[in-house]
């Protein structure tokens, strides 16, 4: 009897502890456990042992296209091995034919082509050379990434290499992406790699959990890579366009998009009109019509979110000649860079821009051209060729461009019944960029949380006034885009707020940072891309900010990035981190709460945490086991 009242006692304590651990661990503490990143080193020795399909499904995921191929024995075989070895770090073997390079992309959102993590064994004679990379619409750019023990062979035109590596940072705890093999032409004299042609896609998965996978999407570059028409030479210098575009086989011959839904720009006054003819494969011809006073773009977007890096094609009114230029939208801002673009025609008509272009577009990972396009205008310095940020006419549902159809728009933003610089007018100019910070006379709480502003809250009910530990954000509405946001929490380093517009942290997301340097609070706008903050000037204003101990409190004005909808929907995050005030960089972010999806100018809105709902979980796991326990305990004595 002595003894088991002995044993459960010690049990009741231990659990109670454990209790205690699941509900007041600090995320630093957490932190600890995970191993640290590998540091980078992509030196090459020699693969000795050939990769094979041992272990599939049971100690490692095999992803393989053909499926059930195994690479060590068949001379077509594209595969990926990927075998958890702690937290982040896996273990990687693929392995694939081609003369150039092959490689392996992690995608965070299921559509490769966002800044998405790549791994890359290049063909360098008869050894491996390896790269880490980004890959961003059909671009690859080499970037150091945490990858070492590197070892490859070259057998012919097969390509083998094993790895370990860091993987990026996802926002659950499971390790859920996308995976893909890709291959590309490979240039050993100036190292550049040409764009990916994909062998295979998954559909989301656990990287962690050991499976069979099947391949969602797959494709035979090497033999349809012949067939197609090479690339469109960039050449954007603007002849005279001597046709009106107007309607003629729209949903016939062309794929035809307007707003109004039926309007005919040869012959209306106010029509916003786009054009697509596939010419080959993903060669198209483009036409364009539109009024305004700055420029006219045409944007294709792969995700059907704008402003992820989206290919768009301007054509800009200077004086009475059109101006062209290829540009890439990020956010609200509109990046000039050279795409494959020529046979470029335009014409000006008053208020009226037209052109017609030729264009190779993006590359999707599926064989159709799926777009969600959008038409915009935007003011134009024809002095120093700035685009301003772009005030969006029509936005499609996604699409195929190659089918001809007459679309409809999913978004409109009433140009017929004002003009794109009246309709601007009455929007709240963004903020001027001022991030000097005053102090903060007084405390953030919770006064007006779900009537005048809406709040984030973890714990979901803690006032950030009163409460010892308490991570908050509140935002109001002030006018269009300009809102009114306090964040306040407990960080040795850092405590920032996060706007994502596609539910996935890390893609390029707009991050307002508020930092403790002493006793003062510093202020960065900043990009999350992947895990890593990159500062960046963002409109933001009227900064104020407090330190008390480890709290951290700070008020600002911000203008948000410009979603597609009229509504303001973001997933808001706030994280911690550390910060050096020596030399400003701040460290990768640990997530304390994040929403689903939800409009920040309503602030009755239902906000919940979905990031801490494996604590919970244990916490309550934990807390039914200590009520059963000291039930035991009671009924022995």
């Amino acid at each position: 009897m002595d003894n088991r009242l002995v044993f459960l006692t010690a049990l009741l304590v231990t659990l109670s502890w454990m209790s205690v651990g699941a509900t007041t661990a600090a995320p630093t503490t957490a932190a600890a456990t995970q191993a640290p990143p590998i540091k980078p080193n992509t030196t090459v020795t020699e693969l000795m042992t050939a990769i094979n399909r041992a272990d599939c499904g049971t100690g490692q995921l095999c992803a393989a296209q053909p499926s059930n191929c195994d690479p060590s024995t068949s001379s077509s075989c594209f595969f990926l091995a990927a075998k958890q070895s702690s937290g982040r770090n896996f273990d990687f073997g693929l392995s694939g034919e081609s003369d150039g390079y092959l490689a392996a992309t992690l995608s965070l959102d299921n559509i490769p082509g966002g800044n998405d993590t790549t791994y890359v064994c290049a063909k360098n004679g008869s050894v491996v050379q390896f790269f880490g990379a980004l890959l961003n619409n059909d671009i690859l750019t080499v970037k150091e990434l945490d990858v070492g023990s590197v070892k490859g062979k070259i057998d012919g035109n097969k390509i083998q290499c094993t790895f370990s590596a860091t993987v990026p940072a996802p926002i659950t705890r499971t390790k859920i992406f996308a995976v893909a093999i890709s291959t590309g032409a490979y240039n050993s004299a100036d190292g550049t790699l040409g764009s990916p042609n994909f062998e295979l896609k998954s559909d989301p998965l656990n990287l962690a959990i050991p499976a069979v996978v099947g391949a969602a999407t797959t494709a035979a570059p090497t033999t349809a890579a012949a067939t197609q028409a090479p690339p469109i030479k960039p050449n954007t210098t603007v002849t005279e366009l001597m046709t009106a575009i107007n309607r003629a086989d729209c949903g016939t011959g062309q794929l035809c998009a307007a707003q109004p839904s039926n309007c005919d720009p040869s012959t209306s006054s106010s029509c916003f009109f786009l054009a697509a003819k596939q010419s080959s494969g993903r060669n198209f011809d483009f036409g364009l019509s539109g009024e305004s006073d700055g420029y006219l773009a045409a944007t294709l977007s792969l995700d059907n979110i704008l402003g992820g890096n989206d290919t768009t094609y301007v054509c800009a009114k200077n004086g009475s000649v059109v101006q062209f230029f290829g540009a890439l939208l990020n956010n609200d801002i509109l990046t000039v860079k050279e795409l494959n673009v020529g046979s470029v025609k335009g014409k000006i008509d008053g208020n009226k821009i037209q052109c017609t272009f030729s264009a190779t577009v993006p590359a999707p990972i599926t064989r159709t051209k799926i777009f969600a396009v959008a038409i915009s205008t935007g003011t134009f310095n024809s002095a120093n060729g700035t685009l301003g940020s772009p005030n969006f006419e029509l936005k499609s549902d996604p699409l195929n461009l190659a089918t001809p159809a007459v679309v409809a728009a999913a978004t409109t933003a009433a140009p017929t019944t004002a003009a794109p610089t009246t309709a601007a007018a009455t929007q709240a100019p963004p903020i001027k960029p001022n991030t000097t910070v005053t102090e903060l006379m007084t405390a953030i709480n919770r006064a007006g949380c779900g009537t005048g502003q809406l709040c984030a809250a973890q714990p979901s009910n803690c006032d950030p006034s009163t409460s010892s530990s308490c991570f908050f954000l509140a935002a109001k509405q002030s006018s269009g885009r300009n809102f009114d946001f306090g964040l306040s929490g407990e960080s040795d380093g850092y405590l920032a707020a996060t706007l994502s517009l596609d539910n996935i942290l890390g893609g390029n997301d707009t991050t307002y940072v508020c930092a403790k340097n002493g006793s003062v609070v510093q202020f960065f706008g900043a990009l999350l891309n992947n895990d890593i903050l990159t500062v960046k000037e963002l409109n933001v204003g009227s900064v104020k900010g407090k330190i008390d101990g480890n709290k951290i409190q700070c008020t600002f004005s911000a203008t948000v990035p410009a979603p597609i909808t009229r509504t303001k929907i973001f997933a808001v995050a706030i994280s911690t981190g550390a910060f050096n005030s020596a030399d400003g960089t701040l460290g990768s972010p640990t997530v304390q709460f994040k929403s689903d999806l939800l409009n920040l100018a309503n602030a009755s809105a239902n906000v919940t945490n979905v990031a801490s709902h494996a604590i919970t979980i244990q916490q309550s796991l934990t807390q039914a086991l200590l009520i059963t326990v000291g039930v035991l305990v009671l009924t022995v004595l």
